[in-house]
């Protein structure tokens, strides 16, 4: 009776610190610290699990706030989607809110760059003699 009490209490202390871990952000597009060549139309969270988002806001390297269509989400959800309008190049800060499903607030940001390509010319310059 006593070694099975000793399970029990084992598998529920490893099998409760999985299913009271908090939800984190997993995944972004455009990525942390990411160097992006084209200007991204939408900036994509996803969670290890449901959560409701409770702020995003994207900073120029100015510190501007750059406007996105985000709204309180009502219910929880592992991705968001938002977009972006028409960024310029340079350096850009991602901060968000967000509560999980225990109750947990919790908070992050990261980077990302953009750095558009020169576009190069389909015709050499003509050269005058």
């Amino acid at each position: 009776m006593k070694t099975l009490i000793q399970i029990t209490l084992i598998l529920l202390t490893i099998l409760g610190s999985n299913a009271f871990s908090h939800a984190e952000l997993t995944s972004s597009a455009p990525k942390k610290n990411e160097q992006i060549t084209s200007a991204p139309d939408k900036l994509v969270l996803e969670f290890n699990k449901p959560v409701r988002l409770l702020k995003v806001e994207l900073f120029d390297q100015a510190g501007k706030p750059i406007a996105l269509n985000f709204k309180v989400s009502s219910e929880p959800k592992q991705r968001f989607e938002l977009t972006i309008n028409e960024i310029k190049h340079g350096d850009y800060t991602v901060k968000w809110v967000a509560l999980g499903g225990d109750t947990h607030k919790m908070s992050g940001k990261f980077a990302f760059h953009f750095r558009p390509q020169t576009k190069p010319t389909d015709k050499e310059p003509e050269h005058q003699h």
